[in-house]
């Protein structure tokens, strides 16, 4: 197995690549396609991440917020996604951009 660094957001994020079959990949990307992130939601490489850009939306932090999204955090408005594993609060997601995935952290909200 190859990893591979992919850029999303200005952020890298390590994605393996994977040698699939044809059927296998077609299962797959069924299950992908259809649901679509809308509204102003982000994704962080980790749930603390996640957490500490909560933090700063919450205390209006902006400066934070920005850093974050050019570090750690990215948009995920209107990119296409599965659930990995939902939470009560957060969900961590898999989403689909320019032909690469990214398993990311967002708010549960985000995927309902």
């Amino acid at each position: 197995m190859q990893a591979h660094q992919i850029s999303i957001g200005g952020g890298i994020v390590t994605r393996l690549g994977i040698t699939a079959s044809a059927g296998a990949m077609v299962l797959l990307a069924s299950m992908a396609y259809g649901k679509i992130i809308t509204g102003a939601y982000v994704g962080c490489v980790t749930e603390d991440a996640l957490d500490t850009f909560i933090s700063a939306a919450n205390s209006e932090d902006y400066r934070q917020m920005q850093a974050l999204t050019g570090t750690v955090c990215t948009s995920i408005e209107g990119l296409e996604f599965s659930v990995v594993d939902r939470g009560w609060s957060r969900s961590q997601i898999r989403v689909y951009a320019n032909g690469n995935s990214a398993l990311l952290w967002t708010v549960s909200e985000a995927v309902k």
